[in-house]
């Protein structure tokens, strides 16, 4: 099956006929069901997957406070942009790609305001590989959920050589402890 973007030509029947791009005189004839199979493929994209010692069985909210913890993306199928000014493209590319990663706890003291504040894309992000970038979350000492925080990474189109937006395969999520921090603060634990 070819590789790259086809130039459909149609004929009679149910033979829809492709001419490689940049390929003289090289026409291959597929059925229909090869075309829709072979679309289907190139609308598919990448995917990724989450990893790290925030997302594997979840982290608690003390340990977001205390910081250090990471979070993986791992790319299947396509890459990241080079890096430039900063780790992954630009330094507003990289601050993209910080910014993809949400919180579903409003009201000022959750993940977006006190945690993804905090993430210098110099500092916190690095592109380990073409297909790996770690994120390492600095302490978040005025982080507080009154609930747990479900966390959703979408990873934008303009840090992915494929162009296209990427919501990872999964979420993570920060479990309030809330009264274990406050039992452990006033005891001095």
């Amino acid at each position: 099956m070819a590789t790259t973007a086809p130039t459909p030509t149609w004929s009679m029947g149910n033979v829809a006929q492709y001419t490689k791009q940049g390929v003289t005189d090289d026409t291959e004839q597929w059925s229909l069901g090869q075309v829709l199979s072979y679309l289907e493929y190139e609308a598919a994209g990448g995917s990724a997957a989450l990893t790290g010692t925030a997302v594997a069985g979840g982290v608690l909210e003390s340990e977001i406070v205390t910081g250090g913890e990471t979070i993986i993306i791992t790319l299947t199928d396509d890459t990241w942009i080079a890096a430039d000014t900063g780790p992954i493209g630009t330094t507003a590319n990289t601050q993209a790609l910080i910014d993809g990663i949400d919180g579903d706890v409003a009201g000022g003291t959750g993940w977006d305001e006190k945690v993804k504040a905090n993430l210098v894309p110099a500092d916190d992000v690095e592109r380990t590989s073409d297909t790996v970038c770690t994120i390492t979350l600095n302490a978040a000492p005025d982080y507080a959920i009154s609930s747990d925080e479900t966390i959703t990474v979408t990873i934008p189109a303009a840090v992915l050589t494929g162009g296209e937006e990427i919501v990872a395969d999964a979420t993570f999520v920060v479990t309030n402890n809330v009264w274990t921090a406050y039992i452990s603060k006033i005891c001095g634990v």
